[in-house]
């Protein structure tokens, strides 16, 4: 009977830190603490200052600066009530904006992520030619104003949209009344939304799917 040798190679040791071992300390330090909760402080303080003032009266906030509240704390829900019932000021209040702006921000908000979803899983698992390229262009339209878009948006939704003699947008105008049938609902809001959040939610989408497959 053999018996095989067999040789046994050294583990090597584990790779040092990335950062020193000082800058580590540094940075995970009590002053560091202290630096750090001073800064948040002092950027709170004008958002605490608001809050206050839109609890004291007309007259307090005009003659008086917010910080007087803890020498003469009278305190008011009034500024609130006008808000949300409009009182004297104006009628309803802006209790019937909330449901608008729900109307808009909850489609503008799943529309992006659906579609961002789909078009990462087509650029991070599926090899295709062109892909880096397209997923360039989509990086590049990050940059581009949304002010340059406004007024082609407002052609498309009234005229529509051709490449050539290729309809890409049909033209919703409705001679009878002279208005797009997009007219007073939600549709191009939701549409603008959507188109210009794309770039946006695309490329953290595909990085998050390139992590998970590697």
């Amino acid at each position: 009977m053999s018996v095989e040798a067999h040789e046994f190679l050294p583990v090597p040791p584990p790779p040092e830190p990335r950062h020193p071992r000082s800058a580590h300390r540094r940075l995970t330090s009590p002053w560091a603490t202290v630096v750090v909760m001073g800064i948040t402080v002092l950027w709170t303080i004008p958002t605490f200052g608001l809050l206050v003032t839109s609890l004291r009266t007309r007259y307090d906030a005009l003659t008086t600066g917010w910080w007087t509240v803890f020498a003469d704390p009278h305190l008011t829900l009034d500024n609130y009530r006008v808000v949300l019932t409009g009182g004297d000021t104006f009628a309803g209040g802006i209790t019937p904006y909330f449901f608008n702006s729900v109307a808009v921000a909850l489609p503008a908000s799943i529309f992006p992520v659906v579609l961002a979803c789909m078009a990462a899983y087509a650029l991070a698992w599926i090899p295709f030619r062109g892909a880096t390229t397209v997923l360039f262009m989509i990086v590049a339209l990050q940059i581009v104003p949304i002010q340059i878009a406004l007024l082609p948006l407002l052609q498309m939704f009234f005229n529509g949209w051709s490449i050539g003699p290729v309809p890409v947008f049909p033209n919703l105008d409705n001679t009878a009344t002279g208005h797009s049938l997009l007219f007073g609902t939600y549709v191009p809001l939701w549409i603008a939304h959507t188109m210009f959040a794309l770039p946006f939610a695309i490329f953290p989408a595909v990085q998050l799917r390139r992590e998970a497959a590697s």
